[in-house]
């Protein structure tokens, strides 16, 4: 009975997976879209990716390489059907059909649970893990390939001894499938390591061929490592992490990472129902990450495995809940980055959900205590289906860039549809409101040279190639913009794409310029370039600062400490920044954190020295930098200065390009002189 309700269970989640696939999530992402399109390069250039590395370790994705099994997942599916939605999704889904079965496995095998299967249905139907499967995200791969990991780990421990090379296998998808799983892989392999080491030397002859194969899995990580030194580094200064702030002592560092570890068993965030814990597109609204009876149920089990610690499977579990919050602790506690602590808890779940159900049993014929339990979750898992499938299109109101990023199917299905009708067209899509669009357009619209993405800005800051023979795409806000801005004529409006809420979402136009056009846009030109003066605290003295208009960020944020925080120059190309102080000062230089879009910076910087004489400069360019440098200009005097100024230039950009700015760090030789020095 055991072994069909175990069959009955991977049925419902497959089901529940796969039925409406592609209408919830109601939007496709482009982590979704970037591995079938990675799989696509793979496969048009014989094995190897865009920038000619044969079998790459990590793909580019948008700038960071973070991209492994999910794009080599998705060939097989991207040669039989080609770039699909339900197809991408699917191969998740498909995937992770063994994980499931091996969590249940565990259970049974390693655990002893009498009702074994209800490990999986726990599991199957945890919001975050009922709302992630259905998303194609390369995580939830490496979350299947760890439970595989600790299955064959079991496999080996008690008894099966080649179960080993299976087991480091799937450590080494787990490590490559998702950064921020690396070290809980290393926490995990470090303790079992450790505990079980008299284990591993009576079984040291599968151990020591389980070495080599380690090595071997490693090899591709080395290569990258080699070819990408400072790949971890970007990383984590692009996730904001404070492990990377050069401003925190070790020990600060250390602090912050208990603090964070400590929150990622936060109750209230993995049981309440608080729309501001995540990322709208994280959430299904009303649910908690995990239902709420999970919480005793899992510290029941907890404590069953504590009292079990000298057994093997007991063990491994305290071990894997312990590990799980430490990939997201580098960062800050994130249902993405913990996904391996809802495999946990909804397993600790199981083993205290199992005594209860054993005492049940005693009392009525256990296939009716099996079944009744399973039908109870049946109807839980409809009725999740069912919610989202009808409801979640109005579960949030938000389907723009920070919230559901909705619209790439029905934007780029109509920008098809509109090529058909008027194949001679060029389309144009805005890409304001998601994230790396340029994934989406090359799964949607791949090889068609006449679709491109711009946004209505593009047209706005210089005069450009826009015509009425061509269509854009705009959003209603770009929309609403066009329509009052003098600088454009509307020509015809084409159709509208409705957001699922009714209001307008996507409007497919032909537009161009005013006759006013020219004039305006050099006004503009004076009015950003035009420094703007205000106070700013640096070193606990008020000094004048002046600067042009900012689109992001405030002077402060430039002198804050924070290497986290940005500022971003509206349309000035170069960025330049003064310093006006009551007192003279001797300043050596600056340490500057720009980021700088793959373009070299020059940096020019004048110090006026306080006698009145005139300013000296010095200048330098940093070529070939990495995304986010840190770079250090000095000085061409030694005399105390009344005022600096620096001016930092994307060289090759245009005029009008964003400059991105971390910090002004000045480097002072001595802190005040006297007016007399």
């Amino acid at each position: 009975m055991a072994e069909i309700l175990f069959a009955l269970s991977l049925l419902l989640f497959l089901a529940t997976r796969l039925v409406g696939l592609e209408r919830f999530p109601i939007f496709f992402f482009c982590d979704e879209a970037v591995q079938t399109v990675k799989a696509s390069e793979l496969l048009e250039n014989h094995g190897r990716s865009a920038q000619g590395e044969i079998l790459p370790t990590y793909f580019d994705n948008g700038g960071v390489y973070n991209l492994s099994i999910g794009a080599y997942a998705q060939v097989p599916p991207t040669l039989l059907a080609g770039h699909s939605v339900f197809a991408t999704r699917a191969t998740q889904v498909i995937l992770l059909l063994p994980a499931m079965a091996a969590a249940g496995l565990i259970l049974r095998d390693f655990l002893g649970l009498r009702f074994w299967w209800i490990g999986v249905l726990l599991l199957s139907a945890a919001p975050a893990w009922f709302l992630h499967t259905r998303i194609a995200f390369e995580l939830m791969l490496a979350t299947g390939a760890y439970i595989g990991f600790l299955y064959f780990y079991l496999r080996y421990r008690t008894g099966r001894t080649w179960s080993i090379l299976p087991a480091a296998l799937c450590a080494a998808l787990t490590f490559y499938g998702y950064n921020a799983f690396q070290p809980v892989l290393a926490v995990t392999g470090a303790a079992l390591l450790l505990v079980d080491a008299r284990h591993h030397w009576k079984e040291r002859r599968a151990f020591w061929v389980a070495i080599p194969v380690l090595l071997v899995c490693a090899l591709p990580y080395l290569r990258f490592v080699r070819a990408h030194p400072q790949s971890v580094q970007e990383r984590l200064r692009g996730l904001n992490s404070y492990w990377v702030d050069p401003a925190l002592s070790t020990g600060q560092k250390w602090t912050r990472f208990a603090a964070e570890y400590a929150a990622g068993f936060s109750p209230s965030y993995w049981f309440g129902t608080d729309e501001t814990r995540e990322l709208i597109r994280h959430q299904m609204k009303g649910y908690p990450y995990l239902f709420l009876p999970v919480l005793p149920l899992a510290l029941a089990g907890a404590v069953l495995c504590a009292v079990r610690i000298r057994s093997p499977g007991p063990r491994t579990m305290w071990i894997a809940l312990l590990a799980a919050p430490v990939g997201c602790a580098l960062v800050h506690p994130g249902v993405t980055r913990a996904m391996i602590l809802v495999v946990v808890a909804s397993m600790l779940a199981a083993i205290a959900l199992d005594s209860l159900l054993a005492l049940a049993a005693r009392r009525a014929p256990e296939a009716w205590v099996g079944g009744l339990v399973f039908l109870g979750f049946a109807g839980l898992h409809g009725w999740m289906l069912t919610d989202s499938l009808l409801n979640s299109p109005w579960w949030f109101s938000d389907y723009g860039m920070f919230g559901l990023q909705y619209g790439a199917k029905q934007v780029f299905g109509e920008v098809r549809a509109q090529r058909v009708r008027h194949p001679g067209c060029d389309v144009y899509v805005s890409p304001v409101w998601a994230n790396d669009p340029d994934d989406l357009l090359l799964f949607f619209c791949p090889g068609d040279p006449k679709i491109a993405l711009r946004n209505i800005d593009y047209y706005g800051a210089s005069r450009q190639d826009l015509t009425p023979e061509a269509i854009q795409v705009l959003t209603a806000d770009e929309w609403n913009r066009t329509r009052e801005n003098p600088k454009f004529e509307v020509v015809r409006k084409e159709t509208m794409i409705p957001l699922p809420d009714g209001h307008p979402g996507f409007y497919f136009a032909r537009l161009r310029y005013s006759s006013r056009f020219d004039a305006l846009l050099e006004e503009e030109r004076r009015d950003r370039r035009r420094l703007i003066e205000e106070e700013v605290v640096l070193g606990g003295e008020s000094v004048c600062s002046a600067h042009p208009r900012f689109d992001l960020g405030t002077v402060a944020n430039l002198f804050d400490g924070d290497w986290g925080t940005l500022v971003r120059t509206d349309q000035v190309n170069p960025a330049v920044v003064e310093l006006h102080f009551d007192r003279p000062h001797r300043i050596r230089g600056f340490l500057l954190s720009l980021s700088t879009s793959g373009f070299d910076a020059a940096v020019r910087l004048r110090v006026d020295p306080e006698d009145g004489s005139p300013g000296v400069w010095s200048e330098g360019t940093f070529a070939g930098q990495p995304a986010d440098p840190l770079i250090q200009i000095d000085t061409a005097s030694d005399r105390p200065v009344r005022a600096v100024r620096l001016e930092i230039l994307m060289v090759g950009a245009p005029e009008d390009m964003d400059v991105h700015l971390r910090e002004m760090t000045p480097i002072w030789d001595d802190r005040r002189v006297s007016s007399r020095d």
